[in-house]
Protein backbone atom coordinates (compact mmCIF):
# COMPACT_ATOMS: atom_id res chain seq x y z
CA UNK A 1 0.00 0.00 0.00
CA UNK A 2 2.89 2.15 0.98
CA UNK A 3 4.97 1.84 -2.25
CA UNK A 4 1.25 1.90 -4.20
CA UNK A 5 0.53 5.58 -2.79
CA UNK A 6 4.45 7.00 -3.04
CA UNK A 7 4.25 5.53 -6.82
CA UNK A 8 0.96 7.80 -7.66
CA UNK A 9 2.04 10.33 -5.51
CA UNK A 10 5.60 10.42 -8.01
CA UNK A 11 2.87 10.35 -11.00
CA UNK A 12 1.10 13.48 -9.41
CA UNK A 13 4.23 15.50 -9.35
CA UNK A 14 4.75 15.12 -13.53
CA UNK A 15 0.91 16.56 -14.36
CA UNK A 16 1.71 19.44 -11.64
CA UNK A 17 -1.02 18.27 -8.43
CA UNK A 18 -0.90 16.30 -5.90
CA UNK A 19 -3.94 14.12 -4.81
CA UNK A 20 -5.08 14.26 -1.54
CA UNK A 21 -4.72 11.24 0.96
CA UNK A 22 -8.63 9.76 1.10
CA UNK A 23 -8.58 9.62 -3.13
CA UNK A 24 -5.17 7.26 -2.82
CA UNK A 25 -6.09 4.59 -0.04
CA UNK A 26 -8.10 2.46 -2.72
CA UNK A 27 -8.75 2.15 -6.29
CA UNK A 28 -11.24 3.53 -8.13
CA UNK A 29 -14.00 1.58 -9.75
CA UNK A 30 -16.98 3.94 -10.95
CA UNK A 31 -20.46 1.43 -10.60
CA UNK A 32 -22.18 3.65 -13.78
CA UNK A 33 -24.19 7.00 -13.87
CA UNK A 34 -27.92 6.74 -12.23
CA UNK A 35 -30.56 9.05 -13.24
CA UNK A 36 -29.30 11.57 -15.89
CA UNK A 37 -28.44 15.15 -14.43
CA UNK A 38 -26.55 17.58 -16.33
CA UNK A 39 -24.11 20.63 -15.82
CA UNK A 40 -24.34 23.17 -18.49
CA UNK A 41 -20.72 24.09 -19.77
CA UNK A 42 -20.08 26.35 -22.78
CA UNK A 43 -18.53 24.92 -25.38
CA UNK A 44 -15.45 27.05 -25.53
CA UNK A 45 -14.37 25.95 -22.61
CA UNK A 46 -13.51 22.98 -24.49
CA UNK A 47 -12.97 23.93 -27.91
CA UNK A 48 -11.24 27.21 -26.57
CA UNK A 49 -9.80 27.20 -22.86
CA UNK A 50 -8.69 23.45 -22.23
CA UNK A 51 -6.03 23.32 -24.08
CA UNK A 52 -4.16 25.79 -22.33
CA UNK A 53 -5.41 24.43 -18.65
CA UNK A 54 -3.50 22.09 -16.17
CA UNK A 55 -5.03 18.83 -14.87
CA UNK A 56 -5.12 21.26 -11.39
CA UNK A 57 -6.99 23.89 -13.75
CA UNK A 58 -9.36 21.88 -15.45
CA UNK A 59 -10.30 19.43 -12.40
CA UNK A 60 -10.82 22.85 -10.28
CA UNK A 61 -12.93 24.53 -13.24
CA UNK A 62 -15.36 21.64 -13.29
CA UNK A 63 -16.02 21.77 -9.84
CA UNK A 64 -16.88 25.50 -10.31
CA UNK A 65 -19.12 24.46 -13.21
CA UNK A 66 -20.57 22.09 -10.66
CA UNK A 67 -21.52 24.40 -8.22
CA UNK A 68 -22.80 27.67 -9.78
CA UNK A 69 -24.45 26.49 -13.60
CA UNK A 70 -25.15 23.05 -11.99
CA UNK A 71 -27.21 24.60 -9.25
CA UNK A 72 -28.82 27.07 -11.89
CA UNK A 73 -26.19 29.83 -9.81
CA UNK A 74 -24.32 32.77 -11.03
CA UNK A 75 -22.04 32.49 -8.10
CA UNK A 76 -21.25 30.43 -5.17
CA UNK A 77 -19.09 30.71 -2.27
CA UNK A 78 -16.54 27.80 -2.11
CA UNK A 79 -13.73 27.61 0.34
CA UNK A 80 -10.29 25.56 -0.08
CA UNK A 81 -11.26 23.00 2.06
CA UNK A 82 -14.53 22.22 -0.07
CA UNK A 83 -12.15 22.18 -3.36
CA UNK A 84 -10.22 19.20 -1.49
CA UNK A 85 -12.52 17.24 1.03
CA UNK A 86 -15.97 18.15 -0.97
CA UNK A 87 -18.87 18.86 1.01
CA UNK A 88 -20.83 16.74 4.09
CA UNK A 89 -24.16 17.72 4.75
CA UNK A 90 -24.93 18.62 7.94
CA UNK A 91 -26.63 15.31 8.66
CA UNK A 92 -23.75 13.26 7.39
CA UNK A 93 -24.41 12.58 4.04
CA UNK A 94 -21.69 13.80 0.87
CA UNK A 95 -23.07 15.85 -1.03
CA UNK A 96 -19.57 15.35 -3.69
CA UNK A 97 -15.86 14.25 -3.67
CA UNK A 98 -14.36 17.76 -4.13
CA UNK A 99 -11.96 18.16 -7.16
CA UNK A 100 -9.34 15.85 -6.09
CA UNK A 101 -6.56 18.37 -5.84
CA UNK A 102 -4.82 19.42 -2.43
CA UNK A 103 -5.31 22.68 -0.65
CA UNK A 104 -1.90 24.45 -2.11
CA UNK A 105 -2.38 22.98 -5.62
CA UNK A 106 -6.51 24.16 -5.34
CA UNK A 107 -5.13 27.33 -4.39
CA UNK A 108 -2.62 27.75 -6.88
CA UNK A 109 -5.03 27.08 -9.75
CA UNK A 110 -7.95 29.19 -8.75
CA UNK A 111 -5.34 31.88 -9.19
CA UNK A 112 -4.40 30.76 -12.51
CA UNK A 113 -7.60 30.47 -13.78
CA UNK A 114 -8.55 34.16 -12.73
CA UNK A 115 -5.68 35.22 -15.03
CA UNK A 116 -6.62 33.34 -17.54
CA UNK A 117 -10.04 35.03 -17.32
CA UNK A 118 -12.12 32.11 -16.86
CA UNK A 119 -13.30 33.02 -13.43
CA UNK A 120 -14.51 36.24 -11.32
CA UNK A 121 -13.66 36.26 -7.60
CA UNK A 122 -15.38 38.17 -4.92
CA UNK A 123 -13.62 38.46 -1.62
CA UNK A 124 -16.55 38.74 1.34
CA UNK A 125 -16.08 40.08 4.61
CA UNK A 126 -17.71 39.06 8.01
CA UNK A 127 -19.27 40.89 10.09
CA UNK A 128 -17.00 40.60 12.77
CA UNK A 129 -14.43 41.98 10.05
CA UNK A 130 -12.84 38.66 9.15
CA UNK A 131 -12.33 37.07 5.90
CA UNK A 132 -15.29 35.54 4.53
CA UNK A 133 -15.36 32.15 1.76
CA UNK A 134 -14.05 33.76 -1.80
CA UNK A 135 -17.63 33.83 -4.12
CA UNK A 136 -16.33 32.50 -7.29
CA UNK A 137 -18.71 33.03 -10.95
CA UNK A 138 -17.56 32.46 -14.19
CA UNK A 139 -16.52 34.96 -16.23
CA UNK A 140 -18.68 36.03 -19.50
CA UNK A 141 -17.08 38.12 -22.29
CA UNK A 142 -17.45 41.75 -21.36
CA UNK A 143 -16.74 41.47 -17.54
CA UNK A 144 -13.63 42.39 -15.43
CA UNK A 145 -12.94 42.96 -11.99
CA UNK A 146 -15.38 42.46 -9.26
CA UNK A 147 -18.88 42.57 -10.70
CA UNK A 148 -20.71 42.96 -7.42
CA UNK A 149 -19.74 44.53 -3.85
CA UNK A 150 -18.37 41.75 -1.38
CA UNK A 151 -21.52 40.29 0.75
CA UNK A 152 -21.46 38.38 3.73
CA UNK A 153 -21.37 34.74 3.41
CA UNK A 154 -20.78 32.06 5.81
CA UNK A 155 -17.97 28.82 5.35
CA UNK A 156 -20.98 26.27 6.64
CA UNK A 157 -21.99 24.07 4.22
CA UNK A 158 -25.04 24.27 1.67
CA UNK A 159 -28.47 23.19 3.24
CA UNK A 160 -29.97 19.82 1.99
CA UNK A 161 -30.04 20.87 -1.59
CA UNK A 162 -28.30 24.45 -2.75
CA UNK A 163 -30.92 26.87 -3.50
CA UNK A 164 -30.54 30.01 -6.23
CA UNK A 165 -28.96 33.11 -5.51
CA UNK A 166 -30.74 36.30 -4.93
CA UNK A 167 -30.61 37.01 -8.22
CA UNK A 168 -32.90 34.75 -9.24
CA UNK A 169 -35.48 37.12 -7.77
CA UNK A 170 -34.65 39.79 -10.45
CA UNK A 171 -37.33 38.28 -12.65
CA UNK A 172 -40.14 40.44 -11.71
CA UNK A 173 -43.52 38.58 -12.54
CA UNK A 174 -45.46 39.03 -15.87
CA UNK A 175 -48.74 37.82 -14.54
CA UNK A 176 -50.34 36.80 -18.02
CA UNK A 177 -48.20 38.81 -20.20
CA UNK A 178 -46.11 35.20 -20.92
CA UNK A 179 -49.05 33.15 -20.18
CA UNK A 180 -51.85 34.43 -23.09
CA UNK A 181 -50.77 33.24 -26.66
CA UNK A 182 -52.31 36.32 -28.89
CA UNK A 183 -52.80 33.59 -31.47
CA UNK A 184 -55.51 32.06 -29.16
CA UNK A 185 -57.64 34.92 -28.86
CA UNK A 186 -60.53 35.96 -31.68
CA UNK A 187 -60.11 39.63 -31.25
CA UNK A 188 -56.11 40.56 -31.12
CA UNK A 189 -54.86 43.94 -32.19
CA UNK A 190 -53.03 43.83 -35.16
CA UNK A 191 -48.94 42.79 -34.68
CA UNK A 192 -46.78 45.55 -33.84
CA UNK A 193 -43.79 45.26 -36.91
CA UNK A 194 -40.41 45.88 -35.11
CA UNK A 195 -40.00 49.52 -36.28
CA UNK A 196 -42.93 50.23 -33.48
CA UNK A 197 -40.48 48.78 -30.57
CA UNK A 198 -37.52 50.74 -29.43
CA UNK A 199 -35.56 47.56 -27.90
CA UNK A 200 -32.29 50.09 -26.65
CA UNK A 201 -34.87 51.58 -25.14
CA UNK A 202 -36.44 48.91 -23.28
CA UNK A 203 -33.03 47.35 -22.68
CA UNK A 204 -31.97 50.67 -20.90
CA UNK A 205 -34.94 50.86 -18.46
CA UNK A 206 -34.42 47.40 -17.72
CA UNK A 207 -30.98 47.93 -15.82
CA UNK A 208 -32.22 49.21 -12.52
CA UNK A 209 -34.35 46.04 -12.46
CA UNK A 210 -31.07 43.63 -12.77
CA UNK A 211 -27.72 43.48 -11.28
CA UNK A 212 -24.76 45.04 -12.87
CA UNK A 213 -23.45 41.78 -13.88
CA UNK A 214 -26.82 40.45 -14.59
CA UNK A 215 -27.68 43.36 -17.21
CA UNK A 216 -24.14 43.21 -19.03
CA UNK A 217 -24.02 39.59 -19.01
CA UNK A 218 -27.64 38.52 -20.06
CA UNK A 219 -29.78 41.16 -21.24
CA UNK A 220 -27.33 43.76 -22.75
CA UNK A 221 -26.49 41.47 -25.86
CA UNK A 222 -29.67 41.06 -26.35
CA UNK A 223 -31.29 41.96 -30.02
CA UNK A 224 -34.90 42.33 -30.85
CA UNK A 225 -35.28 40.56 -34.06
CA UNK A 226 -38.84 41.30 -35.30
CA UNK A 227 -42.26 39.07 -34.90
CA UNK A 228 -43.15 35.90 -35.80
CA UNK A 229 -46.97 35.08 -35.90
CA UNK A 230 -47.55 37.18 -32.89
CA UNK A 231 -44.59 35.68 -30.94
CA UNK A 232 -41.91 38.74 -29.86
CA UNK A 233 -38.17 37.25 -30.74
CA UNK A 234 -34.99 38.15 -28.56
CA UNK A 235 -31.89 37.05 -30.16
CA UNK A 236 -28.73 35.79 -28.22
CA UNK A 237 -25.21 35.79 -28.53
CA UNK A 238 -25.17 32.19 -28.02
CA UNK A 239 -27.32 29.36 -27.10
CA UNK A 240 -26.33 29.08 -23.36
CA UNK A 241 -26.87 32.72 -23.09
CA UNK A 242 -30.04 32.03 -24.64
CA UNK A 243 -31.66 29.16 -22.57
CA UNK A 244 -30.62 31.17 -19.29
CA UNK A 245 -32.68 34.16 -20.26
CA UNK A 246 -35.39 32.03 -21.59
CA UNK A 247 -35.22 30.41 -17.85
CA UNK A 248 -34.61 32.94 -15.81
CA UNK A 249 -35.64 36.57 -17.55
CA UNK A 250 -37.79 35.87 -19.41
CA UNK A 251 -40.67 37.00 -17.69
CA UNK A 252 -39.19 40.33 -16.66
CA UNK A 253 -38.59 40.83 -20.68
CA UNK A 254 -42.06 39.54 -21.73
CA UNK A 255 -43.50 42.02 -19.31
CA UNK A 256 -41.09 45.04 -20.38
CA UNK A 257 -42.57 44.19 -24.05
CA UNK A 258 -45.96 43.78 -23.37
CA UNK A 259 -46.13 47.30 -21.94
CA UNK A 260 -43.89 48.73 -24.86
CA UNK A 261 -46.67 46.97 -27.52
CA UNK A 262 -49.64 47.86 -25.44
CA UNK A 263 -51.12 44.20 -25.21
CA UNK A 264 -49.77 41.06 -23.98
CA UNK A 265 -46.99 39.41 -25.52
CA UNK A 266 -45.64 35.85 -25.58
CA UNK A 267 -41.93 35.58 -26.20
CA UNK A 268 -39.31 33.56 -27.52
CA UNK A 269 -35.62 33.94 -27.21
CA UNK A 270 -33.15 31.79 -29.88
CA UNK A 271 -29.22 31.77 -30.42
CA UNK A 272 -27.56 34.33 -32.90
Amino acid sequence: MIRRYAAKQAASWITGHLLPVHAMTEPFLFEGFSAPGYTQVPDEFFDVCLPHLTGAETKVMCYLFRRTFGWKKESDAVSLSQLTDGIVRRDGTRLDGGAGVTRETAANALRSLERKGLILREPQVRPDGGTGTTVYRIRFRGQSGIPTPPVDRSDSPPAAKPTPPVGHTDAVPVGEADRQDPRSTTDSPQEPTSTQIDWPAIRDRLRSRFSRANWETYIAPLTFAGWDHGRAVLRAPNPFVADWVRGRFGSALAAALADAAGRPVSLDIVAA
